[in-house]
């Protein structure tokens, strides 16, 4: 399901995307969340600008915060759910679970990327084969770089049916494709993978350099028609393990042999053209006793087997290798009728030699090479000896990228929140253009920050010089403080919040005139409406029946969820008008 996966890039890596993602939904999710509350500010605030001038209080609450919402949560408690707040639930639960979602943007961002693959076309520096030194095309010790070929096909799933005409860097995570390719010389072949071989008895008359003669069982897996030395060549070489000692005994050893036509029949060494028929083996036997003896001629050690083997197994590939009968330059393609059939052997051998040892000498199972891989490092053998002496040519090749794919269903959500985020600011942005004069006049308190200077601008005796001034004077100048006065006992007392420049801070620092008299200034008395008293620097709350209008009685002490419930908010003239309008009679 390809589709619910989106490539975004193949140059970063993953942690980068990740990082990055963590900061898009850190910053999506404050921006919506202030987007949301700009929302139902809005809501409450049109129905003021709109003639509803008296709102519930609840309904110009907004908050942009988990703390906040547990402060909303331990007010109203069960009355969180009733029907008239269901605006403030709404903002609660997505409040907190945006929060929540920002807060696990790591996790998020981890279980919405991964990394995938993609195949693009690219023009890559490579060799190209091409003839060399001909009949002594060889190569010796190159186990790196024949290592890093042999990494390189197998990545790229380089098919075992041809031989390479082109070397692609072995650096680039290049991909074969077939349309891509034109072998000049093309492979058919029989495989046969690790077989064992019951019964294998060494033949003491030969060493370990003749492995055909020197384990017969061996000899008789070949078909007849290889062992024609007139028309084939056969070249062995072999690694492996001995323990030393007064009786030596074989660990493992592992015999390459190499039969093919031979070279030098109708001068093929020279011509490059006809079919070459080739047999590689491995025969791997293991726990099996020998003698070592030096050898005059050579100096080297001889070594023979004697007795029977525990174990045996061979692989095998018989290939045919025909090439096309047409080339566009002779000196261009792949020389694989080298003469020097030796070096490939040796090289087998060479190539496998420390991972016998390691693995014989530590008492680890030694693998036996499969056919695949007797052939991949045909190929590669191959390529490094055709290539040596070539120059960097470029060609257009298939490469495999690493890409950081980002979840579909994830990328729809994110876009979604983005839209609705871009609306409700869009949204915000008109209605205070259009609404400014409008704003100005009513002062509709959106945040923490405006109802406290809301408090200030409300909760005092303000000059117009003071009512003029800007709200950040209004904010430096503001006090909080209690200090309840004498001549009236209050019911309720609650700080208030006052300025250190209307009259009760002048009172308060020395002014005992101006004091006594805002003590004693008692604001319009409206029936069945909570009325206000300055007592000294403290708010006494009391209410009167409207039945009976001269009775007053104090007003009783309740939770706050219910001054909260029942508190109204709109602007002074705007109150004495309605309260005008609706025949409250005022004392």
């Amino acid at each position: 399901m390809s589709w619910l996966w989106i490539t975004l890039s193949t140059r970063w890596d993953l942690a980068s995307v990740q990082a990055a993602l963590n900061v898009v939904i850190a910053v999506l999710g404050t921006t919506s969340i202030w987007s949301f509350t700009r929302f139902w500010w809005q809501r409450a605030s049109l129905k003021v600008l709109n003639g509803e001038r008296i709102v519930p209080l609840s309904k110009l609450l907004t908050f942009s915060g988990p703390g906040e919402g547990w402060d909303l949560m331990t007010l109203l408690r069960r009355q969180l759910f009733a029907k008239e707040n269901w605006h403030l639930l709404a903002q609660l639960l997505v409040v907190i679970g945006i929060t929540a979602a920002t807060g696990f943007a790591g996790p998020i961002s981890k279980v919405s990327l991964r990394n995938g693959e993609t195949i693009v076309r690219r023009s890559l520096q490579g060799l190209q084969t091409s003839k060399g030194a001909g009949p002594a095309l060889n190569l010796l010790n190159a186990n790196v770089l024949w290592n890093e070929t042999i990494q390189s096909l197998n990545y790229a799933e380089f098919p075992f049916n041809q031989v390479m005409d082109f070397v692609p860097p072995t650096n680039e995570p290049w991909v074969f494709q077939e349309n891509e390719w034109e072998p000049t010389w093309h492979v058919r072949c029989n495989q046969t993978e690790p077989t064992v071989i019951a019964n294998l008895y060494g033949d003491n008359r030969y060493t370990f350099a003749d492995p055909l003669n020197a384990f017969p069982a061996f000899r008789d897996t070949l078909d007849s028609a290889w062992l024609n030395t007139g028309r084939y060549r056969v070249t062995t070489d072999f690694c492996g393990w001995d323990t030393p000692g007064g009786n030596p005994s074989l660990k493992d050893a592992v015999f390459y042999i190499l039969v093919q036509s031979n070279p030098e029949a109708d001068d093929q060494m020279y011509l490059n053209k006809n079919p070459l028929e080739l047999s590689i083996s491995a025969l791997h036997v293991s726990n099996g006793n020998i003698t070592i003896s030096a050898n005059t001629i050579t100096g080297r050690k001889a070594i023979v087997p004697t007795g029977r083997f525990q174990q045996a197994l061979y692989s095998r590939s018989e290939c045919l290798i025909t090439r096309n009968a047409q080339v566009e330059d002779e000196d261009s393609i792949p020389w694989i009728w080298t003469n020097d059939t030796t070096s490939i052997a040796q090289s087998y051998a060479d190539y496998n030699r420390f991972d016998v040892e390691q693995a014989a000498g530590r008492n680890l199972t030694v693998p036996t090479p499969s056919a695949d891989d007797l052939l991949r490092f045909y190929q590669a053998y191959i390529a490094s000896i055709t290539t040596n002496t070539s120059r960097p040519t470029p060609k257009t090749l298939s490469v495999r990228l690493r890409t950081v794919e980002l979840s579909s269903i994830f990328l729809g959500l994110i876009l979604l929140l983005f839209l609705l985020t871009l609306w409700g600011s869009v949204r915000y942005l008109v209605f205070f253009i259009k609404h400014k004069t409008d704003l100005e006049k009513t002062y509709v308190p959106d945040g923490k920050l405006e109802w406290m200077l809301h408090a200030v601008k409300t909760s005092t005796t303000l000059t117009e010089q003071m009512a003029n001034q800007k709200d950040r004077e209004h904010f430096r100048s503001a006090l909080f403080g209690c200090e309840v006065s004498s001549n009236i006992p209050p019911i309720a007392t609650l700080a208030r919040i006052y300025s250190n420049q209307d009259s009760l801070w002048r009172a308060r620092t020395g002014d005992q005139s101006t004091r006594s008299q805002s003590a004693g200034t008692q604001l319009p008395r409206v029936a069945g409406i909570p009325q206000r008293y300055h007592l000294g620097e403290c708010l006494a709350v009391r209410t009167f029946n409207k039945s009976k209008p001269g009775r007053s009685k104090s007003l009783p002490l309740t939770t706050p969820s219910r001054y909260f419930e029942d508190e109204l908010w709109a602007p002074v003239p705007v109150f004495s008008e309605r309260l005008r309008s609706e025949n409250f009679s005022m004392e």
